[in-house]
């Protein structure tokens, strides 16, 4: 009693080593109120968290891309994606000729790895070795079959070419490995999944065609690599060819740098249409199908509709799942602030064919209202205009919209106002001409050099009525 009573009145007292000796003495110190708490975050539950990783790819195209871009990620020089029908059942078959699954120490391929670590990708770890031309880095791009099919069977050989296989179900936890008996075991990788959901079955050979030719153009042409669609149902067979851009290619654009990292761009201008974009790559596979999808870029000249091509930001951070959107990061604000230079560059440029095109496009309307005028004049009647002073007038007048053209065009802007005012005021609302001789004026009239027209030519060939 006498001890506790000297240890409350020495902590009381501010003794701060007595109050270091309550803990040895099996006395506890309160929290104090208000104190914060440190923890670690975890998941609660595991498969829920898998669903919901598996349901965020909403595209069934960009899964099949996911898993072409497996087979690039695993050296394959062929890949050949297959769409037809077994007993009824529609399926998509994809088939390479690369490594193959990574196989354990006894050389088998190692499913089990593949199945229990997702969102730990082995090539997150060789890219920190070194290893370059590697998309995935999240370890979920497999479970992007939930949105394509009900069912995922993935066949590789061993290293003494006997073939294994794994099957997985959509919505299922579970997970099946066992061999798989094949007249001939081959290198690489087959995926086939099956039967495929509604939204998977209307998509054909030629949409995979295209849709692979613009999200994975510069993966394909980097690699080398050769896709083949075989659409078994439309009978066609088609070769992914990396999407070529029309239009001219802007030359002598200034290089964009930028602390993260170097930007790639390739970028040409062509008529303009609603259809033309800039899309954003990252390492050669497309983010997005246009700049304008980014706030920062949804401007001009990138929303002109004058410009398609690329811009390839390697460095860029992806969200996970969809792998269709960007981290508005530091590494994001880099990007924007390295394209303002290339901006200003490319806008001079799209405002120059702006005005080219405009000056286009006058010079046709004037040439059109040419031809209308030079037929008007063939099936006047020559009675009409000899010997009488309004047909006279009315002849020249013609003759002088036909001839005298620059009169209506100034600096390619189209028709100019204020020739047409001051050629209305100077003749009162009316075309009145006095012709001096009328054998020399059609002589002359063709070239208009011999005659004064509003004062800017020698000779007087017109003045306002009295």
């Amino acid at each position: 009693m006498i001890v506790g009573r000297f240890l409350w009145s020495s902590i009381m007292a501010g003794n701060a080593d007595t109050a270091c000796m309550l803990p040895c003495m099996g006395f506890k110190m309160g929290r104090k109120k208000g104190a914060s708490k440190i923890g670690k975050l975890r998941i609660g539950d595991s498969w829920n968290a898998i669903t919901i990783i598996a349901l965020s790819q909403s595209n069934p195209l960009k899964a099949i891309a996911e898993f072409v871009e497996n087979s690039i990620d695993a050296h394959a020089r062929h890949v050949t994606i297959t769409r037809g029908r077994e007993k009824g059942v529609a399926y998509l078959r994809i088939v390479d000729d690369g490594d193959g699954i990574p196989r354990d120490a006894e050389g088998v391929p190692n499913f089990k790895d593949v199945a229990t670590h997702i969102c730990d990708s082995i090539k997150r770890q060789l890219k920190k070795e070194g290893a370059s031309n590697l998309q995935g880095e999240f370890g979920i791009g497999l479970l992007s079959f939930w949105t394509v099919g009900e069912e995922l069977r993935l066949i590789s050989a061993s290293e003494e070419g006997k073939s294994y296989e794994m099957v997985m179900r959509k919505g299922s936890p579970g997970y099946r490995i066992g061999r798989r008996c094949l007249l001939i075991a081959s290198g690489g990788t087959e995926l086939t999944i099956s039967p495929l959901l509604p939204g998977g079955r209307h998509f054909n050979g030629e949409k995979i065609q295209r849709y692979l030719a613009s999200e994975l153009r510069d993966r394909i042409r980097r690699s080398g690599v050769r896709v083949r669609v075989i659409d078994r149902t439309a009978r066609k067979e088609m070769i992914v060819e990396p999407r070529e851009f029309s239009g001219r290619l802007l030359h002598q654009l200034p290089e964009t740098f930028s602390s993260s990292g170097e930007i790639y761009h390739e970028i040409y201008i062509s008529e303009s249409s609603n259809e033309n974009r800039v899309g954003l790559y990252r390492a050669g596979t497309r983010v997005f199908p246009s700049l304008t999808d980014l706030e920062p870029f949804n401007r001009e000249p990138w929303n002109s509709g004058w410009l398609e091509g690329m811009v390839d930001v390697p460095f860029l951070n992806l969200t996970p799942g969809t792998r269709s959107g960007i981290i508005q990061d530091e590494r994001f604000a880099d990007f924007c602030d390295a394209m303002k230079p290339l901006e200003e560059k490319v806008s001079e440029i799209v405002a120059e064919q702006r005005r080219a095109e405009e000056e286009r496009a006058s010079r046709k309307i004037l040439k059109t209202v040419q031809n209308a005028l030079r037929e008007a004049i063939l099936s006047l009647p020559r009675e009409e205009y000899e010997g009488s002073r309004e047909g006279s007038s009315l002849l020249l007048a013609l003759l002088y919209l036909l001839f005298y053209p620059f009169h209506l065009v100034t600096q390619g802007r189209g028709l100019s106002q204020s020739s047409l005012d001051s050629f209305d005021a100077a003749t009162d609302g009316a075309v009145i001409f006095n012709i001096k001789d009328s054998a020399d004026f059609h002589q002359s009239c063709p070239a208009m050099t011999a005659y004064e027209v509003n004062g800017n030519i020698p000779g007087q060939v017109f003045s306002p009525p009295p």
